[in-house]
């Protein structure tokens, strides 16, 4: 019987997934409003991710949470001297039934002063989102 109700419980925490991709494909791609003027590119920016994943997240009755596990120092640049690369862990709850998904993610970043650290986080949950969630910026790395 436990595990009918394990079963039951990924089985709906698996379809409110589905349903907020659903949700991102229907918005089709999305527009960056960030500019980065310094090296001339544009940007899906973190508030850009929390407006649109707290709106998705809300509706599913889906909850995330991070926690920095691990941070390592790493080489910086002759510009940018600081570096930083952390080890994260996200955490994706069924509100509903209690079902969690948890993932381990990096993220890494140089800056020129007590910045890199921050970065390094946006940089992962950002990454997290985007390829784990199917965001569609009109992205093209192989451009």
């Amino acid at each position: 019987m436990e595990n009918d109700f394990k079963t039951n419980e990924k089985i709906s925490f698996y379809r409110k997934k589905q349903n907020v991709r659903k949700k991102l494909a229907q918005k089709g791609i999305l527009h960056k409003e960030g500019v980065n003027s310094y090296d001339g590119y544009t940007y899906f920016t973190e508030s850009q991710y929390k407006e649109l994943f707290t709106e998705l997240f809300s509706e599913a009755g889906l909850d995330f949470e991070t926690s920095i596990l691990e941070v390592y120092e790493r080489p910086g640049s002759d510009n940018q001297k600081v570096g930083r690369r952390i080890k994260m862990s996200v955490v994706v709850t069924d509100g509903d039934t209690g079902f969690n998904e948890e993932k381990s993610i990096f993220g890494e970043a140089l800056d020129r002063g007590d910045k890199a650290l921050n970065k390094a986080y946006t940089s992962a949950v950002k990454y997290y989102l985007a390829n784990n969630w199917l965001v569609a910026t009109g992205d093209d790395p192989e451009k």
